[in-house]
């Protein structure tokens, strides 16, 4: 399917896509709020600064996606596979992210707030200056990852307390749960 096809169609007032084929599709600044994408695949996709507000994007696939500045406010990525995805300035508050694959993704600066993280993996993810504050990571594998300048308080993440699945991790000035300021 073409983005053009993709954009009648939602305009049409369809909003179930799920399944559907769009590798490579451009879709800047598209406005597609509860939009039902769930297991499509958009590898490689631009939706740079897009609004997918409250969209259903269970099993998406989004490997290597351009999502700067995207708007996933309580969406549903559960499973869904963002591995070097760039999801800069993006605002994921609310946003269900149980078992997505985050692996390499580039999260600097975006809004996690209240996210639901548990059991995802963000092994070498990027994310400095991220708000993460409130955000449920039970689970949440974060080898390796960069959490530079990050707000992680009031976040819940037994890892963290515990010391494992953590290795590699960079804590510099990120603000831990318990509000503390771990500096290097």
């Amino acid at each position: 399917m073409t983005a053009e096809e993709l954009l009648q169609r939602y305009a049409a007032g369809e909003r179930d896509f799920s399944g559907t084929s769009l590798r490579e599709v451009e879709l800047e600044q598209a406005s597609l709020i509860g939009i039902n994408l769930r297991g499509a695949d958009l590898i490689g996709g631009n939706l740079y600064g897009a609004c997918l507000t409250k969209a259903d994007l269970r099993g998406v696939n989004l490997r290597g996606s351009r999502l700067r500045g995207i708007r996933l406010h309580e969406a549903d990525l559960s499973n869904a596979d963002l591995r070097w995805a760039n999801l800069s300035h993006a605002i994921l508050a609310k946003t269900n992210l149980i078992n997505a694959n985050l692996f390499e993704a580039n999260l600097t600066n975006a809004i996690l707030i209240e996210a639901n993280l548990t059991r995802s993996s963000l092994v070498g993810a990027i994310l400095s200056n991220a708000n993460l504050s409130k955000t449920n990571m039970y689970g949440t594998i974060l080898e390796f990852a960069d959490l530079t300048s990050a707000n992680l308080s009031g976040a819940f993440h037994y890892s963290i307390t515990v010391n494992s699945h953590i290795q590699g991790t960079i804590f510099e000035n990120t603000i831990m749960p318990d509000g503390s300021t771990l500096t290097k």
